[in-house]
């Protein structure tokens, strides 16, 4: 994974995400209203690994709004739906990660302060 670039918005999320995926996912096609875990797989620089794009899928559109996020998520495939669910960032202060932190699990870790975020 490399750097990731957060989203300004909305559109610009779902344009970047909903691209086809690579050229051998014959299933999944780019401007179809749907997400996919291989089209978010291509934006991240990911071949596998379901956690890792859901922890950058978090990361990418962790700076917009509610309203943005939801219409960002109405367009997953129930695949990725299931996996964003099951693979979802716990949101915790550097206090709380001893107490409330699980192992293999993925974590964003909060500045109490600033509210500037670093996942783990």
């Amino acid at each position: 994974m490399e750097k990731i670039k957060p989203f300004k918005d909305a559109a610009e999320a779902i344009s970047h995400l909903d691209n086809g995926g690579r050229f051998y996912n014959i299933f999944t096609h780019s401007n179809d209203r749907s997400i996919s875990h291989s089209e978010v797989g291509k934006v991240a620089g990911l071949y596998f690994g379901k956690q890792k794009e859901i922890l950058f899928l978090e990361l990418a559109i962790a700076g917009l709004d509610e309203n943005s996020k939801a219409a960002i998520m109405d367009k997953f495939d129930a695949e990725l739906q299931e996996s964003y669910n099951k693979y979802k960032a716990h949101d915790l202060l550097p206090s709380e990660v001893n107490d409330k932190g699980m192992v293999a699990s993925n974590v964003i870790i909060k500045n109490s302060r600033s509210g500037r975020r670093r996942c783990c």
